[in-house]
């Protein structure tokens, strides 16, 4: 009896071994285990972890459209901010983009006729280690180191990661105001207009960020590798003196309608829990 249990469990793990091993073949499925885990070791280490906050932004499990991937992920980029601005910095990136299809090789991110093409929405947490605040100046916005986080991200982690050389990147502020977040005072939201590289591009030889959002095309056609695009970007920003941290929540698209959409349906149900961890 013992041994027939045994054979049965056996073939029962042997059986859930392989059906993972077929599941990972399949794009987003792959693209989901690996950074459900790259994510979680990425947060457990990020500067927001260690403030004790946690911050849970709402991803396209929880919105009634076929829009945004799942879950919204992270990513620390100490060095590689630090790095781009000459100075010791500490940066956590939350981060969602275009919803990914079950069955389908790649993310609507990279597709062109899609409102989610490009587009991104997520929050940073960023520090100066100096003890200086960033993105503020005696209590006022300064928005043009907050713009250095955009770039940063965009033509560092995203285009050049991809392939894309030197990647261009133009930002207009349009407007900034205060405004209440949260239920608390000391927010500003800036409205900016940001010329940069769309992310269309052939596939020629793999590339890490693929396992997020799948390939792009293989095929050729008339249009250009990265071709030039204009997005529109909304960020709320908050610095906590206490904390010596400043707070942003973003969000980056072709398309004005997806930027309300962000604001209406997942900004505003954000949740920030300070929690005794330190």
């Amino acid at each position: 009896m013992k041994k027939t249990k045994y054979k049965v469990a056996l073939g029962i793990f042997i059986g859930l071994i392989f059906l993972l091993g077929i599941l990972l073949f399949i794009p987003s499925v792959r693209s989901m285990a690996v950074m459900k885990i790259f994510s979680h070791y990425e947060y457990q280490h990020s500067v927001i972890h260690e403030e004790g906050l946690k911050i849970h932004i709402p991803g396209g499990r929880d919105t009634k459209e076929k829009d945004w991937y799942p879950f919204v992920m992270t990513y620390n980029g100490d060095r590689g901010f630090s790095r781009f601005v000459k100075e010791d910095m500490r940066l956590t990136i939350l981060y969602n983009f275009g919803h990914f299809p079950l069955f389908e090789s790649r993310s609507s991110f990279y597709d062109t006729n899609s409102p989610y093409y490009s587009s991104f929405y997520g929050g940073y947490g960023v520090r100066r280690v100096s003890g200086e605040p960033f993105g503020f100046e005696e209590e006022n916005l300064h928005p043009e180191e907050m713009v250095q986080v955009l770039e940063y991200d965009l033509t560092r982690l995203v285009l050049r990661d991809l392939g894309k050389e030197n990647p261009h990147f133009v930002y207009e502020v349009l407007e900034s105001e205060k405004v209440r977040l949260f239920n608390e005072e000391g927010w500003y939201r800036i409205d900016g207009k940001i010329e940069t590289n769309g992310v269309d591009h052939q596939y020629r030889e793999n590339r890490r960020n693929y396992i997020q959002y799948g390939k792009p095309r293989n095929t050729k056609w008339e249009s250009e590798d990265f071709p030039l695009i204009e997005m529109i970007g909304r960020m709320y920003v908050k610095y906590d003196a206490d904390k010596n941290l400043t707070l942003a929540f973003y969000c980056l698209s072709r398309d004005i309608e997806v930027i309300d959409a962000w604001d209406e349906n997942i900004l505003m149900k954000t949740v920030i829990i300070e929690s005794n961890i330190n």
